[in-house]
Order: C-alpha cells, then sequence, then structure tokens
C-alpha cells in the first residue's frame, strides 16, 4: 500500500546511529537483515534492485563450508574446542576493560560476551577441554557481582529492561561450571516470580535479535532458573509456576529457528510428556538445511548461532544422541565452518541503539553475536562428548582439516611470484602519496571538517589513526585484516560498508590495487608519514 502511494524504498531516516557509522538507513537497507522476503523482493523491485546488494548472493543466503569435508570423532570435537575456548575467554576480559574505557563508561556484563562464553567455557572444561582456570574465575565472580548488583531491583520488582533472559544466562554458567552460589541467586528468582505473566509466558522487553526477542526464549529460561536453582521455601510455588510456562509452551507456535530451539528446551525443562517434547524434536529436525546447519531465519543462510543452538536443544532438550545422522551433520557443519582462530563468524541482523564497542573478539560490528554464535557452537559439541572426571584433560591433536581457509597457492605473473609482488608493493606505498588522495576521492566528502560522521576524520594519518566516537581505533597496526577500516572497506559487515552502497556513483569504493596499498600500510606499522623504509 505504500509503495503504491509513491513510498520510496531508498528514502534516509531516521537518528543516525553510531553502529550505522552514523549513515541513516533505508528501508531497503532495514529488510535485508532478515533475508529474501517478500518485503525484501518488494522493496527492491520498487527501488529498481535486487533483493542482495550488489557483491551479494541474491535469493535465500547460502552458508558456504570453507573447507572439505571433516570427520566428526571424538579427536576432531576436542581439538576445535580447545581452539575455540582460548579467543572466547580473551575476549570475555577484553570487552570487559574496552566497554568501561569507552566514552559511555559502561559497567555491565553482557550475554554476548561474559554469560554464554563462561557457560560454554565451563561445560567445554566438563568435557576435559584445558581452558584458563584464572580467566574462568574472573568471569563467574564478575557474574556474582552483578547478580549482587541487581539484588535491590529484582527485590523490589520494579521495571527491568531484561528481567530474565540475562539472569538465566549467568545461572547456566554457574551450573555449567559448577560454581556454587548460594543465595545470590535468591533476587533473581523472586523477580523471576513477580514478572511472570498470568498466563505463565514471560516476556523479553528488549528485543534485540536473536539473544533477545522472543517470548519462548523467556520463558524456556524462565523454567531453566526455576527448575535448577531451587529455593526449599518456594517449591511448590516454584512448581506451580513452572506448570503454567509449561502449558504456554505447549500453545507457542515458534517461528523462527531461536524459538524452535527453545520451545524444546523449555518443555524438556518444565517436564512435559515426552510425546510433546519428541514432537518438539521433530519440528526442530524439519528445520535443519541440507548443508547440515540451521538459520535464524527463514530467509537467511545456516550459520554457527543457529547450529550450535540446535545440536544442543536436540541432545540436551531432546535426549538425540550425538551418533545420530541428523545431528552428526550439523557437527560436520559447525567442524567445517570453524576459522583457523578458533571462531566463527555470524552476521548481525539487530538495529544498533547502542555504539558498538571493541570486544577483542574478530569480526568487526558482527563481533557480539558472532561470540554468542561460538558459545552455541562450543556447548553443542561439548554435549556431544561424554563427560571426564575433574582435573583430567582430554588428548588434544592437532586437527589440520578444520574448514579454515587454506594459503592460496603462490602465483607467478612475470615471472615474479605473488609474494615478491606484495613485498614490493609494501616497500613502496607512502600514505601522503599513495592513501590519501583515494581517501579524498572516497571518504572525504562525510569525514571532514569540523563534524565528519561518526567523529571519524581521513585528512591525514593522524586523523585515521585517531578513530572516532566508538572510542576504539579503526586501524591496528601489523593485521590488516582484524582493522575496521579495511574490514568495511572489504564489504565484509553487511550495512556498514565504506563507502555506502547507496552513494558509491558520488564516492567510489576502493580498487583491489588500493586495497591492497591500504592493508601494505598497516602491515608495515601503519607509519603516520613518509615511506617505509625497513625491508622486509
Amino acid at each position: 500500500m505504500l509503495l503504491q502511494r509513491g513510498a520510496d524504498p531508498r528514502a534516509e531516516g531516521g537518528q543516525p546511529v553510531d553502529g550505522f557509522l552514523g549513515e541513516p538507513q533505508t528501508p531497503l537497507i532495514l529488510a535485508r537483515k532478515r533475508g529474501d522476503t517478500p518485503v525484501t523482493r518488494a522493496l527492491a523491485g520498487a527501488a529498481g534492485e535486487g533483493s542482495e546488494p550488489a557483491g551479494r548472493s541474491g535469493g535465500r543466503e547460502r552458508s558456504v563450508t570453507s573447507g572439505p569435508a571433516v570427520e566428526v570423532s571424538e579427536d576432531t570435537l576436542a581439538a576445535a574446542l580447545a581452539r575455540a575456548v582460548a579467543p572466547l575467554q580473551r575476549s570475555a576480559d577484553i570487552s570487559r576493560a574496552n566497554f568501561l574505557r569507552h566514552a559511555t563508561r559502561q559497567d555491565c556484563v553482557s550475554c554476548h560476551q561474559q554469560q554464554l562464553p563462561a557457560s560454554a567455557v565451563g561445560l567445554a572444561r566438563s568435557r576435559g577441554i584445558p581452558v584458563d582456570e584464572a580467566a574462568l574465575r574472573r568471569q563467574l565472580d564478575l557474574l556474582v557481582r552483578d547478580a549482587g548488583l541487581s539484588r535491590e531491583i529484582d527485590l523490589q520488582s520494579v521495571f527491568h529492561p531484561e528481567p530474565v533472559i540475562g539472569a538465566s544466562y549467568s545461572l547456566m554458567a554457574f551450573r555449567n561450571s559448577g560454581r556454587e552460589v548460594g543465595g545470590v541467586v535468591d533476587g533473581y528468582l523472586h523477580h523471576y516470580a513477580s514478572v511472570q505473566s498470568p498466563d505463565g509466558s514471560w516476556h523479553r522487553n528488549m528485543p534485540r535479535p536473536p539473544l533477545q526477542t522472543s517470548d519462548v526464549a523467556a520463558t524456556a529460561l524462565g523454567v531453566y532458573g526455576l527448575r535448577h536453582f531451587e529455593v526449599p521455601a518456594e517449591r511448590e510455588a516454584q512448581r506451580e509456576r513452572i506448570e503454567r510456562a509449561r502449558r504456554w509452551l505447549l500453545s507457542a507456535i515458534p517461528r523462527t529457528g531461536e524459538e524452535l530451539s527453545y520451545r524444546l528446551l523449555g518443555l524438556r525443562w518444565a517436564g512435559a510428556e515426552s510425546r510433546d517434547v519428541q514432537a518438539a524434536v521433530e519440528a526442530l529436525r524439519a528445520d535443519q538445511r541440507e548443508d547440515g546447519g540451521w538459520a535464524q531465519l527463514p530467509g537467511l543462510g545456516s550459520d554457527a548461532y543457529a547450529t550450535g543452538h540446535a545440536l544442543y536443544a536436540l541432545m540436551e532438550g531432546g535426549g538425540v544422541s550425538a551418533s545420530d545422522s541428523g545431528v552428526r551433520r550439523g557437527l560436520a557443519f559447525l567442524l567445517q565452518t570453524q576459522l583457523s582462530d578458533g571462531t566463527w563468524h555470524v552476521k548481525r541482523r539487530t538495529f544498533p541503539f547502542q555504539p558498538p564497542m571493541e570486544s577483542g573478539f574478530p569480526h568487526g560490528a558482527d563481533s557480539w553475536i558472532s561470540a554468542a554464535g561460538s558459545s552455541w557452537a562450543v556447548m553443542a559439541m561439548s554435549v556431544a562428548l561424554e563427560p571426564v572426571l575433574a582435573g583430567t584433560f582430554r588428548r588434544v591433536p592437532a586437527l589440520t582439516t578444520t574448514g579454515a581457509v587454506q594459503p592460496a597457492a603462490t602465483a607467478q605473473a612475470g615471472g615474479r611470484s605473488a609474494d615478491a609482488e606484495v613485498a614490493q608493493v609494501e616497500l613502496a606505498v607512502d600514505f601522503d602519496r599513495d592513501l590519501q588522495p583515494v581517501l579524498d576521492r572516497s571518504c572525504k566528502g562525510c569525514h571532514s571538517g569540523e563534524r565528519p560522521k561518526g567523529g571519524f576524520s581521513t585528512e591525514s594519518a593522524a586523523e585515521v589513526m585517531r578513530g572516532g566516537h566508538r572510542g576504539e581505533p579503526v586501524v591496528k597496526p601489523g593485521l590488516p585484516e582484524e582493522s575496521l577500516l579495511v574490514q568495511v572497506m572489504q564489504d565484509r559487515i553487511p550495512d556498514l560498508e565504506m563507502p555506502p552502497l547507496t552513494q558509491r556513483s558520488k564516492y567510489p569504493a576502493l580498487t583491489p590495487s588500493e586495497l591492497s596499498k591500504l592493508k601494505a600500510w598497516i602491515r608495515r606499522g601503519a607509519p603516520l608519514a613518509g615511506k617505509v623504509a625497513a625491508a622486509r
């Protein structure tokens, strides 16, 4: 109806959010976050575009496994877990420090950087995977502190922006890690009782997909807390609340991968009859893709978040064996898509309402959801292994067929190797001569003057290195692939492509040669001026 009356799907509007680097969003950009849907196709057609912007696949997104088929075995799973826990633990510490240093001084814990990673690391440790014990203890202490700080709010039963989901993830971390917390969780459980709806459900108040966007998830996690952290004096009341939640979950119609998985888990935790649990198992099985993974939404491709969560739900909630063919296909998908640094990349689809802050986890603006997705992948692979005795560690073999992208073979061009050409570029690059004119052409229109977009100016090397309002560097000297400046200029982060896709007729994207020079400058330490004198 809006399109018939002349609405422009490319119109920019809304308050610019720093999460978009100050770039106003269009209806088409926002619709694409849900993948290839009828709404996306209608808007794209009216805009004279395909449903996917240039450089992305059209139609329903398909995940691409990045390596050959891998063997799913105790050894391959253990090795993948050993690689995965380290970046999760590093990020839990780094993100905490960076959040406090940020201009907003956010003194909080997060489900994506602290609670879910602690839960995943604790579960991996129970399967004999070596972890950094001191780092895990620091994070659990932080969660205990957070529970204490929220106690006054919990006991007053006043509005809380997220009363159940985050608290339940803390409880899951305590339980998976074997942390004794005593009465510190009583405030959480009191709040659960106070905010449960008369129909038995819990409501999520802060819709940030996929972690906090579902009443099904909130209800299942409310049941988790009441089931596993019983208050003796409230035993009968807690059972009655669980029973009301069970009835609500039975009537709920799941619409996303998150809801399919949590409905199954919630029914199991609520003590539902076996036939109801089995029906939820079959519904989740039916959502598995040909590549072995699961997707968050029908129009999106498989990813580690949805796949790890689904596998965890099938095994932990549905009692499905790790030897089941569907489970093994899902585990193979995770093994194939794990990157060489031990992480999984998951694309965000939320609409930012706060500035993204550097978390210490890879994947730029997708780092928060990638940490959560990597946590679910770790939990899925952990429950596929048998627990071991405390203090016992598995043998963790080297794993060569991880599905990580392998270095390309040396190419010959005019008698010289590709490596030699790269070295030559790195020796010759000069910021003022080679990069400043490029940035002036493609970036200066928005990122210059007294009030550059996002507080980020490209008027000099010093300004580039200073970063913007986000309070974090966009260049990491020596690490071009981890530098946000490179990631956005390579169109690796949806909705943060630079220059913006909609403005490239005016501000052209960098050419491959220009990108190579930018990477070379960063790789050699990002000197502020002058040629790089030292040889490789």
